[in-house]
């Protein structure tokens, strides 16, 4: 898919922070990382946004926007969303209007944000610093194991 090729180019190079979108729940939230993405960037991070089943594509961003098999991803990533607090949820349930997942620059998810409600009031990831500090941190880390899609059973 269009995401695993995306994937692969920041193999071994950048974490990278996939932001799975709707509209208009994430323009905020776009526009936000939009006005940080240099900082992003100079972290040693790429943003790669994709849409949430059934939003529109994203126009003008200076991030990649993966249309390619973005529902696959979507449907795929969707799969991890099910937190402590509602862990019921699956794919058959109510999609969230936003989520996004830091994944470090071996290909493994480190962390997963949700926003808290419709209005937006989660916390964590929408505070830059906060997220700039944890992409320093992965960064830090040496190499454990090889990257997902090298492993041999």
């Amino acid at each position: 898919s269009g995401l695993t090729a995306a994937l692969k180019e920041y193999r071994e190079r950048k974490s990278v922070l996939l932001v799975f979108y709707s509209q208009p729940f994430s323009a905020q939230r776009l526009a936000e990382l939009t006005r940080v993405y240099p900082r992003l960037q100079s972290s040693g991070a790429e943003v790669i946004a994709i849409a949430l089943p059934g939003a529109p594509p994203l126009q003008s961003q200076p991030f990649p926007v993966v249309t390619d098999g973005a529902q696959e991803a979507a449907t795929a990533y969707l799969l991890l969303r099910r937190t402590l607090s509602d862990p019921g949820k699956t794919i058959l349930g109510e999609a969230p209007s936003h989520m996004e997942f830091l994944l470090d620059r071996f290909g493994y998810v480190r962390a997963r944000w949700l926003p808290q409600d419709e209005e937006g009031a989660g916390e964590g990831w929408r505070d830059t610093q906060f997220l700039l500090d944890q992409i320093e941190r992965i960064h830090r880390e040496p190499r454990i194991l090889p990257p997902p899609d090298d492993h041999v059973h």
